[in-house]
């Protein structure tokens, strides 16, 4: 039986073993945010909160981190806004000179700004995250050819009735959509736009949710999906994210895959197309409208906060 997987040729070529070694450590420094996002999982709020860790105490976690061993993981400063912490980069220079590779994952507010991004290349951040792309027409591109590139290669077809194309998208708690959130309108649309563009008539959605947290998530979640299928084969797309990580690597590749199998299903997960050319020609034109004084509203962004003192956008 097929386990086609992306994480399975990487884990043979780097010897990782999950249990010991993480691919991802993201550690959520703050709750602080200018921003109001009804998806945040976070929680953000305008201040700080009093049980944070102290400078001090970071610095023992980062270490903690690093104790992991070869290979090393990848520590990604998240909130929150990570920029709303004062001791940010003394944190992130110090993580920088261990070890670990970094990211970080700021909030698009005005504090994220050139003299911000300039910094981020003086401490030596191996990654930074962005975010609000899914409705540009390259990036609708791209990942639809990467999954046909992907199909091609296996040798069958979507068009199979023994084949079920399964969308997978990051889940949020079901007070954000019920507090007003677009978050699961905005996922049909995708699936909907890029099962039009394969000429895929049905398809299966499921939403990767998080356990560790006891409220009620988006449905159905993805687990729970494979019971309503009828084929022989999965194809697995996780459209939620824009590079590898732990809720690809793991959540889809190892149990995931060991619950489709066990359901009598081969699995074939859609590698992420991050070293894809055409995407940062993606991020460029999302960021054109500000470098050249153009009128966001021109490329399709909208505001992103209910703060008019804030301007922050997204497609």
């Amino acid at each position: 039986m097929s386990t086609d997987h992306p994480g399975a040729a990487r884990d043979s070529v780097h010897e990782r073993d999950y249990s010991e070694h993480p691919l991802v450590v993201t550690w959520e420094v703050t709750q602080a945010c200018q921003l109001a996002c009804d998806h945040c999982r976070a929680d953000a709020q305008p201040g700080r909160h009093p049980d944070e860790l102290t400078t001090a105490e970071g610095k023992q976690l980062i270490d903690q981190i690093e104790d992991f061993g070869s290979p090393s993981p990848v520590l990604v400063f998240s909130g929150g806004d990570p920029l709303e912490r004062l001791d940010f980069f003394d944190l992130m220079e110090y993580a920088s000179a261990s070890t670990l590779r970094t990211g970080v994952t700021p909030a698009p507010t005005a504090n994220l700004d050139q003299t911000m991004l300039e910094r981020f290349a003086d401490a030596d951040i191996d990654r930074v995250a962005l975010t609000s792309w899914h409705r540009h027409p390259r990036y609708v591109r791209l990942r639809t050819e990467n999954i046909n590139s992907f199909v091609r290669r296996q040798d069958f077809s979507l068009a199979d009735e023994t084949t079920e194309l399964v969308f997978a998208a990051h889940g949020t708690p079901q007070h954000y959509i019920e507090s007003g959130s677009e978050y699961e309108e905005y996922v049909r649309e995708w699936c909907e736009t890029v099962s039009n563009r394969l000429g895929v008539s049905t398809y299966t959605l499921g939403y990767q949710n998080h356990d560790s947290r006891d409220v009620e998530w988006t449905e159905p979640a993805i687990e729970d999906s494979l019971a309503d299928i009828d084929a022989e084969r999965l194809v697995i797309e996780p459209i939620s994210f824009m590079h590898e990580q732990s809720e690809t690597l793991c959540d889809l590749d190892i149990e995931l895959r060991d619950e489709t199998i066990d359901a009598g299903f081969e699995f074939h997960r859609v590698p992420i197309p991050y070293d894809n050319p055409e995407f940062p020609v993606v991020l460029a034109d999302l960021v054109e409208p500000f470098v050249a004084d153009i009128d966001p509203s021109e490329y399709g962004l909208q505001e992103l906060s209910n703060d008019e003192s804030i301007d922050a956008f997204c497609l």
